[in-house]
């Protein structure tokens, strides 16, 4: 029989490093307590499934980890939605990443990291037809670095 195939990520790099689903990150943040941040963003949550997402097309991040990304549409209520959970983090959490804050994030789903051939990406997301649509189903806490602490703030679980 042998061992089943193993199936190529189909965009050049590394899979994202946590090994997640495809996600829009809300925020990102250097210190809080779990406790705290599931009871502050419990509410949040529900309006998380069925959330209408449009994947625009591919980008890039040009920083060290050199992320390959789909641009995501900021709509009035994913931008809500974002505002609200920093209106709830805020006060509780230490060390908000400028990048995530309401007004600077920009919406981005990552494909890959490490994409250092840019070209070869664009070629695999050029195969796929624009724009996208898609549908959030959950919500979820995931602990920086390693990604294997997951708590689940929606009803949804992987």
């Amino acid at each position: 029989m042998g061992r089943p195939r193993q199936r190529r990520h189909p965009v050049p790099g590394r899979p994202p490093r946590l090994g997640l689903r495809p996600h829009v990150t809300l925020s990102v943040f250097d210190q809080a307590d779990r406790s705290r941040i599931t009871g502050a963003l419990r509410p949040l949550p529900a309006t998380v499934g069925g959330l209408p997402l449009t994947l625009a097309g591919p980008g890039f991040f040009l920083t060290d980890e050199a992320p390959a990304v789909l641009a995501v549409v900021p709509t009035a209520r994913l931008l809500q939605l974002h505002r609200q959970v920093h209106e709830a983090l805020d006060p509780i959490v230490d060390g908000i990443w400028p990048c995530y804050r309401p007004d600077a994030m920009v919406p981005h789903c990552t494909l890959a990291t490490g994409a250092t051939d840019r070209t070869r990406v664009i070629d695999v997301v050029a195969t796929y037809p624009m724009p996208i649509p898609a549908l959030a189903s959950a919500a979820y806490l995931v602990d920086l670095p390693g990604g294997r602490t997951r708590t689940s703030l929606t009803a949804d679980s992987w």
